[in-house]
């Protein structure tokens, strides 16, 4: 008897283990397929988009990758990614979870023109339209992603900006944790570099109250790497470097700047136009001393702004101290 006992046991147990292996297998299978023909197509039909071609490279049992993803709008292409790749483990598989996904070699176009500002087919600033203010509403993520996903990221990728007959190109990387999600948080960290100069940005955003930090990390800049962009705003000529760090604080919708801090530091500075030449001022030893120029802004009504000393050298030399300014809004005016 306990004989007969132990051995419905054992094919229980093995008979578990098949059917697990069997629930794993399918898994594996169809993510894959479910991302490629279910999951990716509704999402770019939610926004607006199509998507025109992808391709299934590889399904592994700690991953997969599908590649040669085109999406389109009105018929012309705006996002293609050399690949996307899914990172998993089989137990997630089951709890209808992923751990990773990259978005490998994504070029993305931005258009600055008349109309407003479009991103990848979407204009998202209009220069001739505007939207009333509504209530925030939370974002519902899981309408938009039925799965359980960690983190996003965008590797390798380039935008492409297109500004009065000019184009600048720039390679980014990008990194979202939205495992938070749930509890209200996005984290988001990228990266850009563009003719020599970079950037390096963090942002958090709470989806229940509406805000999102912005914080500028690291930004080095040679002005002169953009000259032909300088020329269609002003007659200068701008040398030196700048270094940039900052952070604010915005409300989504209605959109509100809320807070604002930020510094800017130009050495071996020189700007000349309009008859004018400005430049560093000197230290006792002869060395330059950069410019440092700080705007603060607690409220949406109160700013402060700040500057260093800085000397104009044409047409004469004049030396000018060090600058303050506080401006506060009353009602629509300053």
């Amino acid at each position: 008897m306990i004989f007969r006992k132990g051995k419905r046991i054992k094919i229980a147990a093995a008979a578990a283990a098949v059917g697990l292996l069997v629930i794993l297998i399918s898994a594996w299978l169809y993510l894959p397929l479910y991302l490629k023909d279910k999951l990716l197509p509704d999402l770019v039909r939610k926004i607006d988009l199509t998507l025109e071609h992808i391709e299934i490279r590889r399904i592994g049992w700690t991953g997969a990758e599908l590649a040669m993803i085109r999406i389109s709008k009105n018929q012309a292409s705006v996002l293609e990614l050399s690949a996307i790749q899914i990172g998993y483990t089989p137990w997630e598989l089951l709890q209808r979870k992923i751990s990773a996904i990259t978005l490998v070699g994504p070029r993305v176009e931005v258009t600055i023109d008349d109309q407003g500002v479009t991103v990848a087919g979407w204009n998202i600033l209009s220069g001739t339209t505007q939207t009333a203010a509504t209530d925030y509403k939370p974002l519902r993520l899981e309408t938009l992603l039925p799965l359980e996903i960690k983190t996003i990221s965008l590797r390798d990728g380039m935008i492409i900006l297109n500004w009065r007959q000019h184009i600048i190109e720039g390679a980014f990387n990008m990194k979202l944790a939205i495992g938070e999600f749930q509890n209200g948080m996005i984290q988001a960290a990228m990266a850009i570099s563009s003719r020599g100069n970079k950037v390096e940005a963090t942002a958090n955003f709470d989806n229940r109250t509406g805000k999102t930090l912005l914080k500028v990390t690291d930004l080095d800049l040679n002005p002169e790497s953009f000259s032909d962009l300088l020329k269609e705003v002003a007659p200068l000529v701008f040398k030196g470097t700048v270094h940039l760090v900052g952070q604010c604080e915005v409300q989504i919708n209605p959109f509100q700047l809320n807070t604002f801090s930020g510094q800017v530091a130009f050495s071996q500075l020189g700007i000349s136009g309009y008859g004018i030449t400005l430049e560093n001022t000197q230290t006792p030893q002869g060395h330059d001393q950069p410019l440092v120029v700080s705007l603060q802004a607690d409220t949406p009504q109160h700013w402060q702004w700040t500057s260093s000393p800085f000397q104009l050298s044409h047409p004469a030399y004049t030396l000018l101290p060090e600058i303050r300014i506080n401006a506060q809004r009353i009602t629509d005016h300053w």
